[in-house]
């Protein structure tokens, strides 16, 4: 992946502008830290590959000892080494770009190649309905719940726009059929990593049919091998079965109503021999009308239960 592919502003000359009392003036002055920031961390680390991106208030860390520097708009590129080179850091930007030394931040490993350059991606947020100028935008390592796109929040607690494939709204892709047991979220499986006991993880991209901002969901998982023959998990306990359960909740989950999202189930066992996985809504609350707290009454619940595959 080429580092500038990232931003792709194509303004190496325009220096992104600073507020009074520090920080990035604006979200317009992002693409332009980030072109900086991914020409800093090339020449810093040469052959590092981009692991993230974070955008929003923030003390930055080459100030914090300081303290000279307070809460201020920073955009942060956080970078992992090529092979065989030292570990690599971040570069923060604020709007002077400035190198933080590895052991600083620890961002999740593995290459991330984002769906389209940064400019065009605030373009199809801002088409979502996007309107804070210093909206909080995430990343690869940073983004909750391992979303694949670029996200952009009004403020930290802000239901997500998530700019995905083809820099798109996720919430324009046409839906999926809506199960056929009445749950609000139907599931399409974007990637499986085994694991065993609690190590594994399936993401995907889950559909809100529903009208109600989704505040917690409960969800199956079943896996199959090459052959599509069911495995089992827990093998060789009184819990052994074909279905593995997990919940999410947090802000990093929360769905716009008759929208896409991404979400990755972590603690999950998934067993080696996996070649394909299924995933099911069990339960689901919606955020209350206050817009922090959950509505105690379940928008659904499957009458299995966590006891069978939610027909």
């Amino acid at each position: 992946m080429a580092l500038v592919s990232v931003a792709g502003c194509g303004k190496p000359g325009g220096a992104p502008a600073g507020a009074p009392g520090g920080g990035l003036a604006s979200v317009d002055d992002v693409g332009r830290a980030l072109d900086e920031a991914l020409a800093l961390g090339a020449k810093t680390w040469p052959g590092a590959r981009v692991r993230g991106v974070l955008v929003g208030p923030a003390v930055p860390l080459a100030e914090f000892k300081a303290r000279s520097v307070h809460n201020v708009y920073t955009a942060r590129v956080s970078f992992g080494a090529a092979a065989g080179q030292p570990a690599a850091g971040s570069v923060e930007c604020y709007p002077t770009c400035t190198v933080v030394p590895p052991g600083k931040l620890t961002p999740t490993p593995g290459e991330v190649t984002p769906p389209c350059a940064f400019p065009e991606a605030l373009a199809a947020a801002r088409r979502a309905g996007l309107t804070a100028t210093q909206p909080v935008i995430t990343f690869g390592s940073w983004a909750d719940q391992h979303r694949t796109g670029w996200v952009f929040q009004a403020t930290h607690d802000a239901p997500p726009i998530e700019i995905d494939e083809g820099c798109r709204d996720a919430a324009d892709r046409p839906p999926p059929a809506a199960p056929g047991n009445g749950a609000p979220v139907a599931f399409v499986v974007r990637s499986v990593t085994p694991g065993a006991r609690v190590a594994g993880s399936v993401t995907v991209k889950g559909y809100n049919f529903s009208t109600a901002t989704l505040a917690t969901l409960g969800v199956a998982a079943r896996f199959f091998d090459q052959a599509g023959a069911p495995l089992k998990v827990k093998i060789g306990t009184p819990f052994e079965q074909d279905v593995a359960w997990t919940t999410l909740s947090g802000s990093g989950i929360r769905c716009a109503p008759r929208s896409w999202c991404t979400f990755r189930l972590f603690g999950l066992e998934v067993p080696a021999a996996t070649a394909r996985a299924e995933v099911a809504l069990t339960s689901a609350t919606a955020l209350a009308a206050d817009g922090h707290s959950v509505d105690p009454a379940p928008l659904w619940k499957s009458p299995a239960g966590m006891t069978a595959w939610p027909l």
